[in-house]
């Protein structure tokens, strides 16, 4: 059996068949869920990590109006609330290098792990129900197909076979976990 990207049956099929145009319904993102929160997890922390080491090399900077000393404590706390925008006061930037590196390094920090949390949010809540919306409007009218299970050589024989027996392209519905194969399927004619 030919390997994906080689001139295979596929390949012949396009080039037998009149050119026409399938679709593709669903593609799966290349990381999973899991992964993608893991990996925007990370990212957040190693931004605040980020944040609290620019503060703590530029501890003289800043001003505790408690007690007058910024301690490792003082700095996880006063990058917290930076971040997250609370700024309660209590922990100041006096000096001008200090608010020069809070306006020019931490706001865009602070700005960044704000668009990883709303895109995280969008992601996960929104875009999810949008597309659960659309593919119920899709399987409404999915009546009647034929689904083929993967698009590989044997599912590329039966989708010719299906269709030198009469049933139309479109009415072919194929699913693979091959990006590429699907793509295939769309160029062929059918649904992927």
């Amino acid at each position: 059996m030919p390997k994906l990207g080689e001139r295979n049956d596929n390949e012949m099929w396009r080039i037998k068949s009149k050119p026409r145009q399938g679709r593709v319904l669903h593609v799966r993102s290349g990381m999973s869920a899991e992964q993608t929160l893991a990996l925007r997890v990370g990212l957040v922390i190693v931004l605040i990590a980020l944040v609290i080491a620019v503060f703590w090399f530029d501890r003289d900077g800043l001003k505790d109006q408690i007690d007058g000393h910024v301690s490792f404590p003082d700095i996880l706390y006063f990058a917290m609330i930076t971040v997250t925008t609370v700024g309660y006061g209590d922990i100041v930037p006096v000096s001008h290098t200090a608010r020069l590196i809070d306006a020019f390094a931490v706001t865009p920090i602070r700005i960044f792990i704000w668009f990883i949390f709303l895109g995280t949010a969008y992601e996960f809540v929104v875009q999810r129900i949008i597309e659960d919306f659309r593919m119920s409007r899709i399987q409404k009218h999915l009546q009647g197909h034929i689904v083929l299970c993967g698009f590989g050589h044997s599912g590329f024989i039966a989708a010719q076979e299906t269709v030198a027996k009469g049933h139309p392209c479109e009415r072919i519905v194929v699913i693979d976990q091959s990006e590429e194969r699907i793509r295939l399927a769309a160029e062929a004619g059918f649904i992927g």
